[in-house]
């Protein structure tokens, strides 16, 4: 049974395996450079949405770690806002997100086949609108795992620090 990919007992190091896997997600984490970049503006709006909306600070930071998608955080928080009621606020966006499912599915097809269903899983998560686009218009047949790892950690990170920035800068004004 296989283990992490990223951190396979039986792989060297060194060797051609830990290598590609390497590679793959450099260049993974360099196509979403830009997706980074057009994140963190919009993230930084979410953030101060949230605080002049007098969403409290950790509730706005657990949106940005666990529902990471843009659009439902931005309608989560006005619906929070007008006093809905958390069931409203969480069918709201999980109806928003449905088109998730359709473009994991997608990249599940272009993905290799040997990918462990945990790792497509947990993969599937990292999936924006943004990130489906890249990975859809890369020219590779196959997908490898790590590369999707890449795009989508960048695509997080940024996501997460543009929320914390807008918090931050919300609580200056």
């Amino acid at each position: 049974m296989k283990s992490s990919l990223l951190e396979r007992t039986d792989v060297k190091p060194h060797s051609k395996e830990a290598l590609k896997r390497r590679t793959e997600f450099i260049e993974g984490f360099k196509s979403g450079v830009p997706i980074a970049v057009g994140y963190i503006p919009i993230a930084v709006a979410f953030g101060l949405l949230a605080k002049s909306s007098g969403v409290p600070d950790y509730i706005s930071i657990m949106m940005s770690a666990f529902v990471f998608a843009g659009a439902s955080q931005f309608v989560g928080v006005n619906l929070m806002a007008m006093g809905a009621a958390p069931s409203e606020v969480i069918m709201t966006t999980l109806l928003l997100n449905i088109r998730h499912f359709l473009m994991a599915a997608s990249i599940s097809l272009k993905m290799d086949k040997d990918t462990p269903k945990g790792w497509r899983a947990l993969l599937s998560y990292g999936i924006t609108d943004e990130t489906f686009s890249v990975a859809s218009l890369n020219d590779k047949d196959r997908l490898h795992p790590c590369y999707l790892l890449g795009l989508n950690i960048i695509a997080y990170v940024s996501w997460n620090i543009g929320t914390w920035i807008g918090l931050f800068m919300a609580a200056g004004l």
